[in-house]
């Protein structure tokens, strides 16, 4: 798994800081804005600077491939959805699930049990947060809102 990290799809070697806040878009309010409508969590990710785990992306493919199969969406709503997550992709730093994020996933969150793949979130976003300029959880997960306000960082 690469350690690199990308800004608009583009491999970047630097962190996540120097430009202002950064949102950490977390793969449940990215789902939501796209399955669900959740038009505050939308507004919140076209408004910010983003960063998020390459993780986000493949839940969210995987969600809008669910939703095709079960039928809960369209093929017009899937090609809007699927329009839309290539466009926050590509305005996105993302940052690959590497041996450093894997480690810190395998210790113990403040609110226990956390699973592998919210904990995977949990750790990329704690590797970007920098007391100089904060980043700020975008989530629609309990478990990941708990844990990312016990760790210190902001939630939206």
């Amino acid at each position: 798994m690469s350690g690199s990290r990308r800004r608009a799809g583009r491999v970047a070697d630097h962190p996540v800081s120097g430009d202002g806040p950064t949102l950490y878009l977390e793969s449940s309010a990215v789902v939501a804005s796209l399955i669900e409508g959740d038009a505050a969590a939308m507004t919140a990710i076209r408004q910010a600077r983003t960063a998020a785990s390459a993780l986000t992306f493949a839940e969210a493919r995987r969600s809008l491939l669910r939703a095709t199969l079960s039928g809960r969406l369209s093929g017009e709503e899937v090609a809007i959805a699927e329009t839309e997550l290539r466009r926050i992709e590509s305005g996105c730093m993302i940052l690959g699930v590497d041996d450093l994020i894997l480690a810190r996933a395998g210790r113990r969150y403040p609110m226990e049990p956390v699973r592998t793949l919210d904990a995977i979130h949990l750790a990329t976003a704690e590797r970007i947060d920098d007391p100089a300029a904060p980043i700020t959880i975008l989530t629609r997960d309990a478990r990941i809102r708990e844990n990312s306000v016990l760790l210190g960082m902001r939630v939206v």
